[in-house]
């Protein structure tokens, strides 16, 4: 999946194409500097390239949610006039791997970031 980063180019969020202040460094092409892989910066922000400049790889593993649970035995229960128990713990947005220059490869880059949740429960029948 290909995704645009306004983070690369956009003013607002510290990226400068005239390569004044850049805030994010690039290994910019030049004439000194002919294996470059960003097209040259300039001061009127035009370029041919410009559109390719603000897309990147948002290839990515992730592991978004995943239960555990077990339910103890019932010759426990019976002792204490429980028929079941189950204890579980969940998590939600647990792990990412990806280049993406994001919080996440899936939403819009000057979103915030994806929070990481757990749920831990127990569950009783009587």
């Amino acid at each position: 999946m290909i995704s645009s980063n306004p983070f690369l180019s956009d003013y607002n969020h510290g990226g400068r194409l005239d390569g004044i202040l850049n805030g994010v460094k690039q290994n910019y092409w030049t004439p000194e500097n002919t294996s470059g892989t960003a097209y040259r910066p300039n001061a009127t922000l035009t370029s041919d390239y410009r559109g390719s400049y603000d897309y990147q790889d948002a290839s990515y593993i992730r592991l978004r949610n995943i239960t555990l649970a077990y339910n103890l035995p019932p010759n426990w229960l019976k002792t204490i006039g429980l028929s079941r128990v189950k204890v579980y713990i969940a998590g939600d947005n647990l792990w990412t791997i990806t280049e993406y220059e994001s919080y996440s490869p899936e939403g819009d880059a000057d979103n915030y970031p994806e929070t990481k949740n757990y749920t831990f429960g127990l569950n009783i029948n009587f």
